[in-house]
């Protein structure tokens, strides 16, 4: 049973039987963490944290993002369009293919890529070039991957998914969250 939900006593322990008996108890904080301590001994290992999945998370390049490219000691190779242009406008674009061009690097496939595979591919064709080449590869513009937050939201807005890691209630705060009317359990 839950908060809201009205059953008697009487009536669910009627349902159950000799072998399986019901019983009634109130949800505590006491009964919780017995509970979690309970699983935590059956299964024989520490609790399973539900936000760890996201300190693996990577994110993956994609056609339209913004890339900006600083290869350390070799300005001319850095900032070709100028200093005073900001990264996004001055980065290399990936194409609609999931290509990006890149002097001495050559046309290279990166959509579907983390950043430390673009730069180790990129490091390795720049060493042709340059001798220890030592780079770094950022996103300077996310505009490739987005999530479109629709319905019973305060202000329905497309949110670009980024480096950091995009719950689904995040999206929901982005777009200024649930109207009155916005229904929790229908949220996908």
């Amino acid at each position: 049973l839950g908060p809201g939900t009205h059953v008697s006593d009487s009536d669910m322990k009627a349902r159950g039987t000799a072998d399986a008996p019901i019983q009634v108890v109130p949800i505590t904080p006491k009964v919780l963490v017995s509970l979690a301590e309970e699983r935590v001994r059956a299964a024989g290992t520490r609790p399973q944290d539900p936000l760890a999945a996201e300190a693996r998370y990577e994110y993956r390049v994609a056609p339209f993002d913004v890339l900006s490219v600083i290869v350390w000691d070799h300005p001319e190779l850095t900032i070709p369009a100028g200093e005073f242009r900001a990264a996004e406008a001055a980065g290399n674009v990936v194409q609609a293919d999931g290509t990006v061009f890149y002097p001495h690097v050559g046309v290279v496939e990166v959509a579907g890529k983390t950043l430390p595979e673009i730069r180790g591919l990129f490091t390795e064709r720049l060493r042709k070039f340059v001798e220890n080449p030592q780079l770094d590869v950022r996103v300077a513009a996310f505009r490739g991957q987005r999530v479109q937050v629709t319905g019973e939201v305060v202000k329905p807005s497309t949110l670009p998914l980024t480096d950091v890691p995009m719950r689904v209630q995040d999206a929901i705060a982005g777009a200024g969250g649930l109207t009155p009317n916005g229904w929790t359990r229908a949220v996908t």
